[in-house]
């Protein structure tokens, strides 16, 4: 086409700001996400924190940077190795719940998605990680297991007292 300008192999000086402008709005979605959004290297170190991870698990961008991922696990996952491994594992994406370490240090349970990050060549460079609190959803569980196993604990006891009425 004569008359335009390229600016990049294939691209128009056009076709380049509407990719900028896709890329920017992307990345504000990113950021702007209430969902916890991360990002590590292949080393296990934080290289992107949301607004969203910040509200969830506390610290500023600029203190997480470079920190190990490890650093977010609750001593109550287990070793943190083998929970990165469940996390960030062989499978194309990894879904877990986990209890993550709050910068107050406080435990709440996340369930977390992990994916493989690819830079622009195509090259495996770090992983992806979206956590949601799970912290009520959990609590709830466990509440309504308790009153499951009280409620079969009074339905047995019922039992008895019938049986031993029966018997009198």
């Amino acid at each position: 086409r004569s008359g335009v300008a390229r600016v990049a192999p294939g691209l128009t000086l056009r076709e380049l700001r509407e990719k900028e402008g896709a890329n920017r709005r992307l990345a504000a979605i990113v950021e702007q996400s209430e969902e916890a959004i991360l990002t590590a290297d292949l080393d296990n170190r934080i290289t992107s924190w949301n607004i969203g991870a910040q509200h969830l698990l506390g610290g500023a961008a600029s203190e997480m940077m470079g920190r190990p991922l490890s650093a977010l696990f609750d001593a109550s996952a287990g070793d943190p190795s083998t929970v990165a491994a469940r996390l960030l594992g062989p499978a194309r994406s990894a879904r877990v719940d986990l209890p993550f370490r709050t910068a107050e240090g406080q435990t709440v349970e996340v369930a977390a998605a992990a994916s493989p990050l690819y830079g622009d060549d195509g090259q495996h460079v770090g992983h992806i990680i979206v956590a949601r609190d799970i912290t009520e959803r959990k609590r709830a569980e466990a509440e309504r297991t308790a009153l499951e196993a009280q409620l079969r604990q009074a339905q047995k006891m019922e039992a008895v007292g019938r049986l031993a009425g029966g018997v009198a």
